[in-house]
């Protein structure tokens, strides 16, 4: 009974994305690709979706859903992301992902943005000539107590291809949840970021896992 669906994909799950959009579209289902794959691959992925959008936001979607956008088509926003929804918003599909049996399990991760977007000039990676631009702080904080008050079991996970860029504002942030209340978090950074003298301030905020990232092949 659908109309359309919204596939994202990282580059290591395209092919079962492309697997699901010929299964969608053999049912006459409009199908969309979004997400590191699209914005990497985009000729590519576009053999097997009707539209494949690089860089998205709240309106280009709308133009997708309305029907002013016809297949088949490459295309971006052209603008940088400002908004995202907040975490209450999206509660519906966080449960529907993450919990098993309506209940927050070990394994719960409450997907979170503070930023997207990449500050540095290396060429190598999908972020590298997107703008870097940082979320409004007060909605951070209050998604953090919101995932405090509902979910107190589950981790976040910051999906920032550049977290805590500015290192002591995004830590204040976090440490606005009191201590004993705040949720373990896990983050992607660089190690320009990750510097022996703010390992500290990661365990205060209840850091539990780190995957760093390099800026350089060379340096």
């Amino acid at each position: 009974d659908l109309d359309i669906v919204f596939i994202a994909a990282h580059t290591p799950c395209a092919l079962l994305a492309y697997a699901l959009a010929k299964v969608f579209r053999a049912e006459k289902v409009r199908t969309v690709l979004g997400g590191p794959h699209a914005k990497s691959f985009p000729e590519d992925a576009s053999r097997f979706f009707d539209i494949v959008v690089t860089a998205c936001d709240r309106a280009l979607i709308g133009d997708i859903l309305e029907g002013h956008v016809d297949p088949p088509a490459v295309l971006s926003s052209g603008r940088p992301l400002a908004e995202i929804p907040t975490v209450a918003e999206r509660r519906p599909e966080i449960e529907a992902s993450a919990f098993i049996r309506g209940r927050t399990r070990l394994t719960t991760v409450i997907p979170m943005l503070t930023s997207i977007g990449c500050p540095y000039s290396c060429d190598f990676c999908v972020d590298w000539n997107s703008n870097y631009v940082t979320f409004p702080d007060e909605q951070i904080r209050e998604d953090l107590r919101y995932v405090a008050q509902h979910f107190p079991r589950a981790l976040v996970g910051y999906h920032d291809p550049n977290f805590a860029v500015r290192f002591d504002e995004t830590m204040d942030m976090i440490a606005s949840v009191p201590e004993g209340r705040r949720n373990g978090y896990i983050m992607e950074s660089s190690l320009s970021i990750l510097k022996e003298s703010r390992l500290a301030r990661l365990r205060e905020t209840n850091c539990v896992y780190t995957a760093p990232g390099i800026e350089s092949w060379t340096d």
